[in-house]
């Protein structure tokens, strides 16, 4: 990837003497941005262009390139990209559109080219790539109209896209906030380089502190974990924003489990998380990320106080930051009192309201914020301010105080949440002080720059042979087979994980008499060898309260048109509490899963299921009840921990089944996992799949 990011010689064929056609842009902008190699214009119908000698073809060039540009019609790429490999070129960045993203003819050619490609030492950007930029070295090889207005300032944001108008958008919202750039990269319809090989070039450049990232779809996932731990372990910030979802289909069509992994999207978002980076839903949120790593990196401690001109302002801001678990301590009563000897019409506990009075006594901000500053109460202070301008003496006395705190290496950093005039954008940028417009802005920028760093990630293999033990069990059943509920809540009993006690019944009449030894109320279920699920076709009653309603239920479903002459009629007690879903599975695009969610009914809910990658921690596990919003009714409860503890035992149990199959379980998973309100856990339903396919990742 060197010839690509830091190329001595570029040619650009289709080259134009016009510096806003697109054969013409990265001529200009490489020349602007200066760009310190060999420029080779290459164009049979011209001797010079925008100052450069010009040449008729790349077999006519001086020097072997290390970089060749394509910006021609598509019919003309196929042979000129022939040409790049066969001279060896280090890399290629087309222009041209018109492949695999318009047409049947399109995708051909496109493939005709990956053909031209494949086992060459030559990497190719594109087709349809609006190209890349790496600013310290002054390499602008791309057409973005946006560079008219300006070249980018150096910095440390790497921008990587699939999209050009989304990379062309960040790029602008940088520039506007005077975030400077380390590289910038669209891969457009990804022959050869994709998006995480643009990721794991950007993770090796010394100059890259952060990373704004988004995509359609996130290939090889495994891949990309591997990747997301490199970067936290370099303290490398990522954010992400996925743009599209793809149904990778379902690879355990039986279960339940398979239509929720069947969603990319949905199962990325936990994947990211758990690697350390940070999912979010708008370009705007990226932006905000950055500018909050920029500014002040990853700050040690996090306590956070608001100086505000409004009461009102100053509570949204403060419930913004507490959904995110930023700490926003009390301050303390000297301090208090301090502030109050200062202003006396202030409300000084934080957030500290200093209500508008402040406009008439403007000169006590500054010394209000030298103290908050002082007290090694606070280590972020977020500012208020409903117009940020050059002139406003607020303003003023707060870029003031950060310069001076800078220039004594202090730990305290300035933030400013409000609208902010364009003349205050220097004052600001100068005193590395962070700005947002709104409070939700601050919440996802704090929530990224402050959270935890991810725990190092344990890779999940199978043994390739299942255990004698396991051999054993799977032999009773066929290949390709559903292990049923009862042995499998046998087998999980005989692990010693919580499993609900049961009966089975072979007719109506011995069902009523179980259910009587049992106790009212009790769950009546079909078991149908081969079948899944059983609510489905009828087959489960809920709340059965005599042995007349117990046997009138079971002849019911003894009658039903999927039942056979195995069937069997399985009771248990009633339970009360919240039901979730756990699973385990294993699939050639994700590798090796576990999935939290919502039980029962609510398991196709796929917006209240949560995925990691096993094998799982605790924090993993609290991070999931997390992003099923659970955590505040677990704690309400007070059985948190004792709940965490135990879906990681059941957790762990599952992986391990996992590895003793030797690859032929695909998939696990209890439903309902029943957790009562002293927080014990009963597993009430299980499930197996069983496969003869070898498909270990």
């Amino acid at each position: 990837m060197n010839f690509l990011l830091y190329p001595d010689r570029i040619a650009v064929v289709g080259a134009s003497a016009e510096a806003k056609r697109i054969g013409g842009r990265p001529i200009d902008y490489l020349k602007k941005g200066g760009f310190k190699g060999e420029i080779y214009p290459v164009n049979p119908s011209r001797e010079s262009i925008q100052g450069f000698t010009c040449y008729p073809s790349l077999s006519a060039l001086p020097k072997r390139p290390d970089m060749v540009i394509i910006a021609l019609a598509r019919e003309h790429v196929l042979a000129t990209l022939k040409e790049c490999v066969e001279m060896g070129v280090g890399s290629v960045v087309i222009f041209s559109a018109g492949f695999a993203e318009i047409d049947e003819e399109g995708k051909e050619l496109q493939h005709q080219m990956s053909l031209v490609v494949k086992g060459s030492n030559t990497r190719v950007l594109g087709p349809n790539a609006n190209g890349l930029m790496v600013p310290s070295v002054g390499l602008y090889a791309c057409f973005t109209p946006l560079l008219e207005r300006g070249i980018p300032s150096q910095g440390g944001v790497a921008i990587l896209t699939q999209s050009a108008a989304l990379g062309t958008y960040l790029l602008d919202k940088c520039r506007t906030r005077s975030i400077g750039i380390a590289c910038w990269m669209h891969t457009g319809n990804e022959l050869d380089v994709d998006l995480l090989d643009a990721l794991d070039s950007a993770i090796e450049m010394p100059s890259v502190t952060t990373i704004l990232l988004t995509s359609e779809v996130l290939r090889e996932p495994m891949r990309l974990q591997q990747l997301l731990m490199r970067a936290a372990s370099k303290n490398k910030l990522i954010a992400v924003l996925q743009v599209g979802h793809s149904n990778l289909g379902a690879m355990a069509a039986a279960s339940h489990t398979g239509a929720l992994v069947g969603s990319q999207s949905q199962v990325s978002r936990g994947l990211l998380q758990q690697g350390g980076a940070h999912h979010v839903s708008s370009l705007r949120q990226l932006v905000d990320i950055a500018e909050g790593h920029v500014r002040w990196g990853r700050p040690g401690r996090a306590r956070v106080s608001i100086l505000t001109t409004s009461g009102g302002i100053g509570i949204m801001v403060a419930d913004a930051l507490e959904s995110s678990g930023v700490v926003m301590p009390r301050l303390s009563d000297a301090l208090q009192l301090q502030l109050m000897n200062i202003a006396p019409f202030c409300h000084p506990a934080n957030p500290v309201d200093v209500t508008a009075q402040i406009i008439n006594e403007t000169d006590k901000f500054e010394a209000i914020l030298l103290t908050m500053a002082s007290s090694d109460e606070v280590d972020i202070i977020i500012t208020f301010l409903p117009l940020a301008t050059s002139h406003d003496p607020l303003t003023q006395q707060l870029c003031r105080v950060a310069t001076k705190l800078n220039l004594e290496k202090s730990n305290i950093h300035f933030g400013v949440v409000g609208t902010i005039d364009e003349s205050a954008h220097d004052m600001l940028n100068q005193a590395q002080i962070g700005r947002w417009e709104e409070p939700d802005d601050l919440r996802i920028a704090l929530g990224a720059i402050t959270a935890k760093a991810p725990e190092p990630w344990a890779e999940f293999v199978v043994s390739k042979k299942p255990s004698i033990e396991m051999a054993n069990w799977i032999e009773k059943s066929q290949v390709d087979d559903l292990i049923g509920e009862s042995e499998s809540k046998q087998w999980l009993r005989d692990l010693g994980l919580p499993v609900i006690q049961d009966r089975i019944a072979g007719d109506a009449k011995q069902a009523g008499l179980f259910a009587s030894e049992i106790g009212f109320p009790v769950a009546l279920k079909l078991q149908v060898p081969g079948v899944a699920h059983k609510a489905a076709m009828g087959g489960v009653q809920l709340n059965l309260q005599s042995q007349r309603e117990v046997q009138d239920a079971a002849q019911r479903m003894l009658d039903l048109p999927g039942a056979t002459t195995d069937s069997l009629l399985l009771i248990e007690p009633m339970l009360s509490g919240m039901e979730f879903f756990v699973g385990v599975t294993q699939s050639m695009e994700f590798g090796f899963l576990g999935l939290l969610g919502l039980g029962g009914v609510q398991v196709e809910d796929k917006a209240r299921m949560s995925f990691r990658y096993l094998h799982l921690s605790k924090p993993d596990i609290n991070d999931m009840l997390n992003a099923l919003r659970l955590n505040e009714w677990l704690d309400d409860m007070c059985i948190q921990d004792t709940v965490v503890d135990q879906l990681n035992q059941i957790f762990k149990t599952l992986s391990q089944i996992l590895i003793d199959s030797g690859g032929r379980i695909t998939t696990i998973e209890l439903n309902p996992v029943m957790i009562n309100y002293q927080g014990q856990c009963t597993i009430v339903d299980a499930l197996f799949e069983i496969t003869s396919r070898d498909i270990q990742p």
